[in-house]
């Protein structure tokens, strides 16, 4: 009697500590929605309370990774789920009329869209010609926007599209987006316009979905489905696909619904929604080869072709504005590359007196960071029982994930967006301590404005450390303990026992 009053208690501690996470995670998304009434476009840069932001985050960070082990040692009920829902979808919902908080990239997502919408390549005009053409017309037409049978030249049936251009940062290079990335630009600017709006309310409507779909996927592997909270809960999420409207919320949203796939016995359906999470950020295809793993022989070669089918469908679209468009916007972006982490600075470095053309060096040395990780996809120690290989294929695919952004040229905090349904599956601390530590990033601006560049590479310690102590102490950990459970079983029976 007394253990099971203990326990219950603990029980109600646990959920004490749940609902408490919940409600300061409310306060601290109400909090960064309200310091980003500074932050607006092309006005005080020196005074945008960037440290503040930084501060409110870690503390939310923190207060999510303590909620999170909470949970995952709660007893899981429909109540709990029904809160993690409800919550996720509130956490969003406040950042729906915020300002973007040191981000501009939605203003490309927006003209990239008009651009598609209306018909045409957005990897044939800069936005600087897209402005420059805007203009001429207005000039023109005398700043009209209808034409006199009643309809509008493309883009100029809103008089926001000539802020839009104005405003996306690098006007002098086309987009670098691929092909279905621009159909879903399209599909949102089709609908709502170039509003910020209609770009956080689609993000809003994919957040949850994923959240319901990991949720699903947790039940399907007999976990918690309240453990959806570790991606629905996240300050990373409400901030980079919310607040500031990134789109790697989607590619979240692909592969928990290919992972739901995988573990339902859908694995060619799987490797094609995998596909899609591809099209939508092509680094992702080093999951590739790991995903194969989890299929039987007869199906490697349905799986690899609805992949490949899936990615190459949209680039297919483009043909007809030329076949070198979209393959020259990943080009593109090699050139504008940021290294935000420990091993892709060097390697460029290297990699600059070994080829003449800069943009070539950065291309192979991310080819051999994708490379290196699609390598520890398949090194990767899987169950010999069919059955039991989806599951562990989804543990892996976050090692694989985790290795190419902290190496790789996109170790940007939105980018982890795709990790974190990962994370939910099995949230040890130091998974947790990567995530509530990438708001660091946000200082390499403070820094910069105030001519502090050279301490950069303590922001990006400061990120990415924690993780790798804590990871290698958790390893260490398992080794040992798995170790002496070996010795137990070795070891011979006593005396008594052998009686």
């Amino acid at each position: 009697m007394a253990s099971g009053g203990t326990g219950s208690t603990a029980g109600r501690g646990g959920l004490a500590a749940v609902w408490a996470g919940g409600a300061l995670l409310l306060g601290a998304s109400m909090a960064t929605s309200l310091l980003s009434d500074h932050f607006v476009y092309g006005v005080g840069h020196a005074e945008r309370p960037i440290v503040a932001v930084v501060a409110v985050l870690l503390a939310a960070g923190a207060i999510w990774a303590v909620a999170m082990r909470a949970i995952a040692r709660a007893p899981s009920s429909s109540l709990l789920v029904a809160v993690v829902l409800v919550v996720s979808g509130v956490l969003g919902a406040v950042q729906l009329r915020s300002n973007p908080v040191q981000e501009v990239d939605f203003y490309r997502y927006l003209l990239d869209g008009g651009v598609t919408a209306c018909g045409e390549s957005p990897y044939l005009l800069t936005p600087g010609e897209q402005r420059t053409a805007l203009e001429t017309v207005a000039s023109l037409t005398g700043g009209a926007t209808q034409r006199a049978g009643g309809s509008a030249p493309c883009l100029m049936d809103d008089e926001r599209w000539l802020q839009v251009a104005s405003r996306v940062s690098d006007p002098r290079r086309p987009s670098t987006h691929p092909p279905l990335r621009q159909g879903l630009f399209a599909a949102v600017v089709h609908v709502g316009g170039p509003s910020i709006e209609a770009l956080r309310v689609a993000m809003l409507m994919a957040h949850l979905l994923t959240v319901a779909l990991l949720a699903a996927l947790l039940a399907r592997l007999r976990l918690s489905p309240a453990l959806a909270a570790v991606y629905g809960w996240a300050p990373l999420i409400f901030k980079e696909s919310l607040n500031s409207v990134h789109y790697d919320g989607v590619v979240a949203l692909f592969l928990v619904t290919a992972g739901l796939l995988l573990t339902s016995r859908w694995r060619v359906a799987a490797l094609a929604v995998l596909g899609l999470a591809a099209g939508a950020e092509p680094l992702t295809a080093v999951l590739v080869p790991l995903w194969l793993r989890a299929l039987p022989r007869r199906r490697l070669a349905p799986g690899l072709l609805a992949f490949l089918a899936a990615v190459a469908l949209p680039y297919v679209v483009f043909l007809p504005t030329g076949p070198d468009a979209p393959l020259a916007a990943l080009q593109g972006l090699a050139r504008h590359w940021t290294p935000n982490a420990p091993l892709f600075g060097p390697l460029e470095a290297l990699a600059a007196g070994a080829f003449a053309d800069e943009t070539t060096g950065r291309l192979v040395v991310g080819a051999a960071l994708m490379a290196a990780a699609a390598m520890v996809g398949l090194i990767y120690r899987l169950p010999s029982r069919e059955d039991e290989r989806p599951p562990a294929v989804l543990l892996a695919s976050r090692v694989v994930l985790a290795f190419l952004l902290i190496a790789g040229p996109l170790a940007n905090p939105w980018s982890f967006c795709w990790l974190l349904p990962l994370v939910a599956l099995d949230p040890r601390p130091h998974w947790l301590a990567l995530i509530a530590a990438l708001p660091l990033y946000y200082l390499t601006f403070y820094l910069a404005s105030n001519g502090l560049e050279q301490y950069q590479l303590v922001v990006v310690a400061a990120e990415f450390l924690p993780f790798v102590v804590l990871g290698a102490v958790s390893l260490l950990y398992r080794n040992r303990s798995s170790s002496r459970g070996r010795t137990r079983s070795a070891a011979p029976d006593s005396p008594s026992r052998k009686r």
